[in-house]
């Protein structure tokens, strides 16, 4: 009797078990810390210390004089003495300094808080002592601005500074024994995530608050938009407020074109977390998150200027991207995948 030993045939692969392939492969080739050189860890720790500067120039949180709406930490903590600190009695806000601070406003302890923050960020941006300088300037930051948000304010550009600031102390500590190129590998990478984290939180609660009708019930945000509006105005009578917003009247007249708009930046939220797979993808998605944000502004008069500039240092990374057009400008070309020299 004979006996068949031919091998049963091979079927070629489906299309979804190719998609599935090619992405498995795409995801493994990143997701990791890359090299990142000095000078340019350097421009970011630079920017993002300007940045900081810039935001512990604002003495406006330290003129408040209770906390009536509590949030966070000051439930738990009373934070008057910001406003209170060294302030004599009968003093205005907003009364010039006494010494050297005589071109700042007195307010509090904003002249303590703003000379001890320039000291640690000019230490942070020199490299100095990071897993010590930084935990500091998460507290600073975080006590001035959860004592603002208790009056009742919603802004959450803040937010995103402090979770920045205690997540580099959190990873200067943990990968504390690497060296100095693993340790400006880790950080780089970290702080993307943090960054695009807040976008991922953002879509799941999305989803979850609307049942996963988030993507239909877009077309009625524009409704939404134009009552924010009207309250603006009738609450303050600002002129900047009067009359509803073009752009928001055009979307409710056009239902399709407003889910079209709004659904554009629901994806690329929902796809935030690419940004961590490479530079070209972290540049793009942080170039495309900050196209959505000016979007947001131009529609809603929302503006959220500390996550622009966030996304604008750590996602972008302009000067990687200058260094690759130069690049592919002269000859010799920078790798999408290289640090710089």
């Amino acid at each position: 009797m004979d006996i068949d030993v031919t091998k049963p045939s091979t079927q070629a692969p489906t299309r979804l078990q190719r998609w599935k392939a090619g992405f498995v492969s795409w995801a493994k080739a990143g997701f990791l810390p890359e090299p990142i050189s000095r000078w340019e860890w350097f421009i970011m720790r630079l920017l993002f210390g300007a940045m900081l500067v810039w935001i512990f120039t604002d003495w406006h949180p330290f003129r408040h004089v209770a906390q009536d709406k509590p949030k966070g930490i000051a439930n738990f903590v009373d934070l008057t003495w910001l406003h209170h600190g060294v302030m004599e009695p009968g003093e205005e806000l907003g009364a010039k300094g006494a010494g050297p601070l005589t071109w700042i406003p007195r307010a509090g302890l904003f002249e303590e808080f703003f000379v001890i923050a320039c000291v640690l960020i000019a230490v942070y941006i020199l490299g100095y002592g990071i897993r010590f300088v930084l935990p500091v300037l998460a507290i600073m930051h975080m006590l001035v601005w959860t004592y603002h948000d208790s009056q009742g304010y919603t802004y959450h550009g803040h937010q995103m500074i402090s979770i920045m600031l205690f997540g580099q102390a959190a990873v200067a500590w943990w990968k504390r024994k690497l060296p100095d190129a693993g340790m400006r590998a880790q950080l780089w990478y970290y702080s993307r995530g943090i960054i695009l984290a807040g976008y991922i939180t953002s879509v799941v609660t999305k989803i979850i608050n609307s049942k996963g009708m988030w993507l239909w019930n877009s077309q009625y945000l524009s409704v939404e938009i134009i009552k924010t509006h009207r309250l603006s105005y009738y609450k303050d009578l600002e002129v900047e407020f009067a009359g509803d917003p073009a752009s928001a009247t055009l979307l409710l007249h056009h239902p399709y074109l407003a889910m079209l708009l709004f659904d554009v930046g629901f994806f690329i939220e929902l796809f935030a977390w690419v940004g961590l797979r490479d530079r070209k993808w972290s540049c793009f998605m942080g170039i495309s998150i900050i196209i959505l944000h000016l979007s947001i502004a131009w529609l809603m008069r929302l503006s959220f200027t500390n996550h622009q500039i966030l996304c604008l240092i750590f996602l972008v990374n302009v000067p990687w991207l200058i260094a690759l057009a130069m690049s592919r400008a002269r000859g010799p070309r920078l790798s999408l995948q290289k640090t710089l020299p």
